[in-house]
C-alpha cells in the first residue's frame, strides 16, 4: 500500500520577499511533456520512443517523455490504473500516439511531435517549476520538495499540480524494437523500456493550486515506493535509481503549462539491470553483463561484485550520473546428441566500491538472473540434406545460413528479397567433411519467416524429415546437425519457385489418389505425419495408396514451375 503525505504552503508575492530556494522567479519558456500511448505488441511504437529521444536531445533539460502502456497493443503488460482515463479524454484509437503538453483536442501521430514540441518550447510559460528529492533505500521513502512560482496569471484561477513516477530500464518484450529503435534492444532480444509510467503520486489529475501572478507554492511530498507496480501484471522495481519523477502543472485535465524532472540525490551506485551475451552463435558460451547506475555526484571506481558467491574485482571508473556495464566470467554449456533442457540461474551483487581512495560498502540485495534457458538437440544424419520452406509475404525480412561449428565459417547464406514473396525454396546442403553444422533461419520482424502451415523442413539423405520449424518461432530458429558422412561440398539453392496450386480427389481416399494440376507433374511424394516419405511416383497424376495404413498424410507435388503440398485422409 503506498503512502503519500502532502504538505502544501502557499504564499502570494506582495511587499515581503518570497521564500523560494530552487525555483526561478524570472519568466522562462514552456518545457515539453510528451505523454506517449504505447504497447509491447505495437510494431511502430519503438519508432515513437526513438522520436521522443530525438526531441529530448534537441531540448536537453527541457523535454520529458511519459510512456503510457495502454490499449489493445499493451496486452495488459506494463499497464497501470491511470492509463485508460488519460487515453479516454483523447479517445486514443491508434498507436503510437501522444499528447504534447495535452495542448490539442486529440492525440497526434509521431510525425507531428517534433513541430508541436518546437511550438511549445518557443512560448513563454506563466509558471516555473523546480523539484528535488532524496530516497532512503532502507525505508524506500521518497521525500520530494517542489516549488512553483507564477510569473504571470494562468487563464484559470487555479491549476493542477501533478507528480508522475516513471521507471527506466524495464527489460521485456517489444515488437518492432530491432527495426525502429535497435539501440534499446539487448543482445538477448529483450527491449529496454524507458520512462514507463508506474504511478501518479498526486492522483489521476493532480492537486489544486492557486494560479495567479506572484503565487508561490512550496510543497513537500513523502511517498513510499512500492516493491512493484502495474496491473494486472506487476513489475518489480529492481533499482531505485531507475526511477524518475516528472512534475508538471496543467490548467485542468489538459493543457500542461510546463514541467520538470526532479533532481533525485542517490547515496551510492547500484545495479540497474542484467543481461546475457552469447560469445558466438556457434559456441554455447554465456557471459552475464551487469549495468550499474552511478546516479551520485561522486566519481566512483574499483568495483567488487559477488558473482554466485565468488568475489569479482573490476577496476573501472564511473563519472557522476552515468551508467556503465561490467562483464562477469564466461560460462560454457557442454552439448550432447540427446534432447535436453539446459537452464541455470545465478546471482550477482554489488559488494563494494571506492570514492577517491576511500572504500565504500554497497548496501543492496543480490540480483537473481537466468544465465541460460533453452532446449537443445544435435541431429545425427547422413547427408546430403535438403531444406524446403515456403516464404511468407515479407520475404525481404528472411535469411538463412549454414555454418560449420568448428570454426563458425559460413558455408552458405541467402538474404531474400520481396521478389521471393510466397515462394517455395529448396536448398541442397552436402558438406565436404563429416562434422557438426548449424542451419539457421532468421526473420528480422520477429514472427517467423515462413508460411505458418508449411514452415521449414529438413530432410536427410533418405528423404526423411528430421527437423521442422513452423508457425511463429520468433527472430531465429537453429538446427544443430551432426553430418555423419563426407559429401560433395555442394552448398546451393536449387530453386526459388512459386507454389503450385493443385487439388486431390477423392478425399478421403481408399486406393488411388488423383491429382488435378494444370502443370506437368514430375514427381509425387506421400509423406506421413512423422515426416517419413512412404510412397513416391514419377510423371503421374495418380498414385496408388491402397497399401497405406489409415490416417492423415501429405502429398507433395513437384512440377517445372514449383512445388505444392496438400493434406489428404487415407481410409
Amino acid at each position: 500500500m503506498k503512502k503519500v503525505l502532502l504538505f502544501l504552503a502557499t504564499m502570494l508575492m506582495g511587499g515581503a520577499m518570497i521564500a523560494q530556494t530552487i525555483v526561478s522567479t524570472e519568466p522562462s519558456n514552456r518545457n515539453i511533456v510528451i505523454e506517449e500511448f504505447t504497447g509491447v505488441n505495437c510494431t511502430w511504437c519503438p519508432d515513437g520512443h526513438a522520436t521522443c529521444n530525438t526531441i529530448a536531445a534537441t531540448y536537453p533539460g527541457h523535454m520529458w517523455a511519459i510512456n503510457i502502456h495502454q490499449g489493445g497493443f499493451s496486452a495488459n503488460t506494463y499497464t497501470t490504473q491511470w492509463g485508460n482515463a488519460l487515453a479516454q479524454q483523447y479517445s486514443v484509437s491508434s498507436y503510437p500516439n501522444a499528447t504534447v503538453n495535452r495542448g490539442a483536442s486529440s492525440t497526434s501521430d509521431r510525425s507531428a511531435w517534433v513541430s508541436q514540441a518546437a511550438s511549445i518550447q518557443s512560448q513563454v510559460s506563466p509558471v516555473n517549476i523546480a523539484a528535488e528529492g532524496t530516497i532512503n533505500p532502507d525505508t524506500r521513502e521518497l521525500t520530494l520538495h517542489i516549488e512553483v512560482y507564477y510569473t504571470a496569471s494562468s487563464t484559470s484561477a487555479t491549476n493542477m499540480l501533478n507528480v508522475a513516477l516513471l521507471q527506466n530500464s524495464v527489460l521485456g518484450p517489444q515488437i518492432g524494437g530491432s527495426l525502429h529503435n535497435p539501440d534499446y534492444v539487448l543482445p538477448d532480444g529483450r527491449y529496454r523500456h524507458m520512462h514507463m509510467l508506474r504511478d501518479l503520486i498526486t492522483g489521476q489529475w493532480g492537486v489544486e493550486i492557486p494560479a495567479t501572478q506572484g503565487s508561490f507554492i512550496d510543497t513537500t511530498i513523502v511517498y513510499t515506493i512500492q516493491q512493484s507496480y502495474g496491473t494486472p501484471n506487476p513489475v518489480e522495481v529492481g533499482a531505485l535509481s531507475d526511477l524518475e519523477v516528472i512534475v508538471f502543472v496543467a490548467e485542468n485535465h489538459k493543457n500542461i503549462l510546463s514541467g520538470t524532472k526532479a533532481n533525485i540525490a542517490f547515496s551510492q551506485p547500484e545495479i540497474s539491470y542484467i543481461y546475457v551475451e552469447r560469445s558466438s552463435e556457434c559456441v554455447h558460451e554465456y557471459q552475464p553483463v551487469v549495468a550499474v547506475n552511478n546516479n551520485t555526484p561522486n566519481v566512483v571506481s574499483n568495483f567488487y561484485f559477488l558473482y554466485n558467491g565468488t568475489q569479482i574485482s573490476i577496476n573501472k571508473t564511473m563519472q557522476p550520473f552515468t551508467t556503465d556495464t561490467f562483464h562477469m566470467p564466461l560460462c560454457e554449456v557442454t552439448l550432447s546428441d540427446e534432447v535436453q533442457h539446459y537452464t541455470e540461474t545465478r546471482t550477482v551483487d554489488l559488494y563494494s566500491y571506492q570514492v577517491g581512495s576511500t572504500p565504500m560498502a554497497a548496501v543492496s540485495s543480490p540480483r537473481e538472473f537466468t544465465l541460460y534457458d533453452f532446449d537443445y538437440r544435435v541431429y545425427s544424419v547422413e547427408g546430403p540434406i535438403t531444406a524446403t520452406f515456403k516464404l511468407d509475404n515479407y520475404a525481404s525480412e528472411a535469411k538463412i545460413t549454414f555454418k560449420k561449428q568448428a570454426d563458425c565459417s559460413t558455408l552458405l547464406t541467402k538474404q531474400f528479397t520481396n521478389a521471393n514473396n510466397n515462394k517455395t525454396c529448396t536448398f541442397r546442403l552436402s558438406p565436404a567433411e563429416a562434422g557438426l553444422y548449424i542451419f539457421s533461419v532468421y526473420d528480422s520482424y520477429g514472427d517467423g519467416m515462413t508460411n505458418a502451415s508449411q514452415g521449414v523442413t529438413l530432410y536427410d539423405a533418405s528423404n526423411t524429415v528430421f527437423w521442422t520449424a513452423k508457425g511463429n518461432y520468433g527472430k531465429q530458429a537453429d538446427c544443430w546437425i551432426n553430418v555423419t558422412n563426407a559429401g560433395t561440398g555442394t552448398m546451393a539453392i536449387d530453386n526459388v519457385m512459386k507454389v503450385v496450386d493443385f487439388n486431390v480427389y477423392p478425399n478421403p481416399v481408399f486406393d488411388r489418389l488423383n491429382i488435378e494440376c494444370d502443370a506437368e507433374v514430375r514427381e509425387v511424394n506421400i509423406i506421413d505425419m512423422s515426416g517419413r516419405t512412404v510412397a513416391t511416383a514419377n510423371a503421374t497424376k495418380d498414385i496408388n495408396v491402397s497399401g497405406l495404413a489409415a490416417g492423415v498424410y501429405m502429398v507433395r507435388v513437384a512440377t517445372a514451375d514449383g512445388i505444392g503440398m496438400q493434406k489428404f485422409v487415407k481410409e
